[in-house]
């Protein structure tokens, strides 16, 4: 019996040892084959004819906000300082100087951050800044209220800049 069990042993270690050899030693390359595959044409999308269009545009122009094509437009009318002054409440876009003020984000990291798009009213150009918790922003304090609405102080001006108003 003890011949068996000795037989077997070794043969599962011969095994063992084949099998390490051929998963880690073994030199052998494998066969590459190269899969030469043509791409298919781009694919053409219809467009719309110039009458479907017009149709489809008399048809939903009424959901399309005009504020916001006002504001998307360089070289768009810049408030007076007495209407910069007299903005009140929750807006979701507060003119300070030449700029239009857009909140993007909050961020609630070890201390929390504030992303807001400056628009040039004159040139059209727009750059995302980043500003602190109580940082100062063209004459305004910031100050985080919650994850969509930061406000801003000026004296006795108090604006409250949300990323969009939900429905009321």
């Amino acid at each position: 019996m003890n011949k068996l069990t000795l037989c077997i042993a070794s043969i599962s270690a011969l095994l063992i040892l084949n099998d390490f050899n051929q998963r880690f030693i073994s030199t052998d390359q494998h066969k590459t084959t190269t899969i030469e595959i043509e791409l298919p044409q781009a694919l053409q999308v219809p467009l719309l004819s110039q009458a479907s269009f017009d149709a489809l545009q008399l048809m939903y122009g009424s959901f399309q906000s005009e504020e916001t094509e006002q504001n998307t437009q360089p070289g768009t009318a810049i408030p007076t300082a007495e209407q910069q002054a007299a903005q009140q409440g929750r807006l979701l876009t507060v003119f300070a100087g030449d700029n239009a003020l857009t909140l993007k984000a909050v961020i609630n990291d070890a201390q929390q951050y504030v992303l807001i798009a400056q628009k040039n009213l004159k040139t059209g150009q727009q750059e995302v800044v980043k500003y602190a918790n109580g940082a100062e922003l063209s004459g305004y304090v910031i100050s985080v209220q919650s994850n969509i609405q930061v406000e801003l102080t000026n004296n006795n001006q108090h604006i409250s800049l949300m990323m969009y108003k939900g429905a009321a």
